[in-house]
């Protein structure tokens, strides 16, 4: 297939420059995710993901593709060289940005901002191997955390991380840190 080049990222990630890109005339565009040697210039690894893949954002341990057709962004991690999350964000993901602790999505056709909170990723993980393990497969949807809260009624339950943990009263409350210790002994 011919790979037609869609956007560069702005800086490396240690050795690796990174590029996605789109394979033309695929329908819908199917997208991958290239890591290329900064020396050589040689495709090292491809990790597909979403469809209608457009800009890319790194952070030191990973980079953030919009994916304009699934109104998604896909966190690839680096070092693994695989996609670790799949995130929804508003309609059209088309532009990302990053800044300490959040990334920020620009979605063009529902003309909204995204925040993605980069600092409690590792709940969120967490979370989804601790229901796994419980055999629980809800859809995850990030929301900003109050609006979360106010959201969590009947069967739809949120993710409290930090301090406002401490004031959440619900019929049903799992605590990561007892669950880790039981998986993991």
């Amino acid at each position: 297939a011919v790979l037609e080049p869609h956007v560069t990222a702005n800086r490396s990630v240690d050795d690796l420059v990174t590029l996605a890109v789109r394979r033309a005339g695929a329908v819908p565009p199917s997208a991958r995710f290239l890591l290329l040697d900064a020396a050589t210039l040689e495709i090292t690894d491809t990790i597909d993901v979403g469809t209608g893949a457009g800009q890319v954002a790194l952070t030191d341990d990973a980079a953030w593709v919009t994916n304009y057709s699934d109104a998604t962004v896909s966190r690839v991690d680096t070092d693994a060289r695989e996609v670790t999350d799949t995130i929804e964000v508003g309609a059209g993901a088309s532009g990302v940005a990053t800044t300490p602790g959040a990334v920020w999505v620009a979605n063009s056709t529902d003309g909204t901002v995204s925040r993605i909170d980069t600092a409690s990723r590792t709940s969120h993980v967490l979370t989804k191997l601790v229901l796994d393990d419980m055999g629980v497969h809800p859809k995850f949807t990030l929301l900003p955390a109050e609006e979360g809260l106010a959201r969590a009624k009947g069967t739809k339950g949120a993710l409290v991380i930090g301090d406002r943990g401490f004031g959440v009263r619900a019929n049903h409350v799992i605590d990561l840190g007892r669950e880790w210790t039981r998986m993991t002994g």
